[in-house]
């Protein structure tokens, strides 16, 4: 698995971004030293910390001010994800490694490799590691069990400690630890907060409250206030699995879904999430769809001479072509579509953008990405 796509509404289940494997030791490292900030935002965070550690954390750990954030994945089990960090660091404020599991017992690993960590570490960026369920039966357990509870707070703050925060990226749990959830995720950004950390979390978007289906397990309103920033997952509305070829991220359903999330969230902790990648569905055959790097989605355009069009109704790129007697249907993200997403952080005054996942983009992306979001906010404030 190539940890191209992730997220999803119900009633699909999306193909989670954790990739299982060899996992090797968490490198020791000495804890990132605190950015420099001006006295007087550091006087009114400490005014403030005794009432709300994320207001210490937000204004003290280097979150930009004035201009809306620009964070992404960095996957590491892929090399073009590596290469597109190191060529692209300068266009982000937030890295979120995918390198952090945690299974049934509460345990948490990594993959980090010493190339990535040392990268990082040097770097400017904000680096806040994304941790994945091991499995569904794991994220039960570690939100009902108070044992397993327990270690998992431990072992997430500590798993924390030589970074600037954490970045939860608990999907497909069952819509009824619901409640479990919202206890544990409260208990969480307490923990961490009060070792002065940013706790991030990817929400599964969606656009009214449920509770059922993938984005069922989400409360919303219930965590409003545990984390500095929220990313809402707004991709995924088709997958692989899907019958019926479209876009992953239908412009119409990305902007009700940020308009609810912004209803109930306070925006100024709100991240867009944007795809980076798309999928090739062989129409003839039927699904699964192949997942595709903007690499690719370039090879099937040189192949064939097929000639993309934006889609009107969803703003993405689409195309065909056929390979012998089968038809296919190749729906993905261009700077083009990436920057119709992008006005949504104006329209909501959302806290900034959050791309899964780095080394799938298109490389024009990050011009539009920059034009976008070097724009100063007016009136902006941090939670």
């Amino acid at each position: 698995m190539l940890g191209i796509s992730h997220g999803g509404p119900p009633p699909e289940v999306a193909t989670r971004h954790h990739v299982p494997g060899d996992q090797s030791v968490r490198a020791v490292i000495a804890p990132r030293d605190v950015p420099d900030v001006a006295p007087s935002d550091v006087a009114v965070a400490a005014e403030e910390s005794d009432s709300d550690p994320g207001v210490w954390a937000s204004a003290v750990r280097g979150l930009p001010m004035g201009r809306p954030l620009r964070l992404a994945y960095y996957f590491p089990q892929d090399s073009a994800s590596f290469d597109s960090l190191r060529a692209n660091i300068r266009h982000l404020d937030v890295v979120a490694p995918h390198w952090l599991t945690i299974d049934a017992t509460g345990s948490v690993e990594s993959i980090e490799g010493p190339q990535a960590v040392a990268f990082l570490h040097g770097s400017s960026a904000l680096v806040l590691p994304s941790v994945a369920l091991t499995s569904k039966r794991a994220g039960h357990a570690i939100v009902t069990d108070a044992e397993v509870q327990s270690e998992a707070l431990g072992e997430l703050v500590a798993a924390a400690e030589p970074w600037d925060g954490l970045a939860l990226d608990f999907e497909g749990l069952d819509p009824d630890d619901r409640g479990a959830l919202s206890d544990f995720i409260n208990q969480l950004g307490t923990s961490l907060h009060e070792q002065r950390k940013l706790f991030a979390i990817a929400l599964p978007a969606k656009t009214r409250d449920t509770t059922t289906g993938w984005a069922g397990a989400y409360d919303y309103a219930a965590i409003a206030s545990s984390a500095d920033l929220f990313l809402v997952m707004a991709y995924g509305f088709r997958t692989g699995s899907s019958g019926t070829p479209g876009s992953t991220a239908p412009l119409p359903w990305v902007d009700a879904s940020m308009a609810y999330a912004a209803s109930v969230i306070d925006p100024n902790r709100l991240i867009l999430g944007v795809p980076f990648y798309g999928y090739d569905w062989n129409v003839t055959r039927g699904p699964p769809a192949r997942a595709l790097r903007y690499r690719d989605v370039r090879d099937l355009l040189d192949r064939t001479g097929a000639v993309p069009y934006i889609d009107p109704e969803s703003a993405s790129a689409t195309f065909e072509y056929f390979d012998g007697e089968q038809q296919h249907e190749v729906w993905y993200e261009d700077e083009r579509s990436l920057a119709a997403k992008l006005n949504l952080v104006r329209k909501y005054a959302l806290r900034g953008v959050g791309a899964w996942r780095l080394g799938q983009e298109d490389p024009k992306a990050w011009v539009v990405w920059d034009q976008v979001m070097a724009v100063p906010f007016v009136n902006a404030q941090l939670p």
